[in-house]
């Protein structure tokens, strides 16, 4: 019995040996396991705040991008009456050329005809004169036959210009 007994304290001791030196490596296991849960919730955590940077990013650019376009429609909308407004100075500056071009042919031509009228005119003078000095010829002819009577006097002619 004897033996039985040291056989069954051994037993025990080792049992109990074994229980000792198993329980450190369970330990070590869930420390790892601990350890990679809290890597695993860090890094869930770093993802969230990353999506979270992320979505304000996002916002933030969508927020720019629509300031942007309410600006571009804003100055499209400003250069709608500007560019209708040069147009329409376009159009009225064209019109008033051609008006223009039109009061500047007819002057011309009215110059024209004046100067044609004037030298109708000269020549008709001309013609006058011409015919008033044998006029005087004639009269500067008989004169001489009658002495008496003084010589009219020659018509005033303008001088030409």
């Amino acid at each position: 019995m004897r033996w039985t007994v040291y056989v069954a304290t051994g037993m025990l001791a080792g049992a109990l040996g074994a229980a000792l030196l198993g329980t450190p490596p369970v330990a070590a296991v869930d420390r790892e396991i601990v350890e990679l849960q809290e890597s695993v919730k860090q890094i869930i955590q770093s993802q969230k705040d990353t999506e979270t940077t992320l979505l304000q990013t996002t916002a933030v650019s969508k927020t720019r991008m629509e300031e942007s376009m309410n600006t571009v429609n804003k100055m499209t909308g400003n250069m709608m009456p500007l560019q209708k407004t040069v147009q329409d100075i376009q159009a009225n500056w064209g019109a008033r050329l051609d008006t223009m071009s039109t009061q500047i042919h007819g002057i011309s031509d009215n110059l024209q005809e004046t100067s044609a009228r004037l030298g109708k005119l000269n020549q008709q003078l001309v013609a006058l004169q011409n015919a008033l000095r044998g006029i005087d010829a004639k009269l500067a002819h008989s004169a001489p036959a009658s002495e008496a009577t003084p010589a009219p006097a020659p018509p005033r002619i303008p001088p030409k210009r």
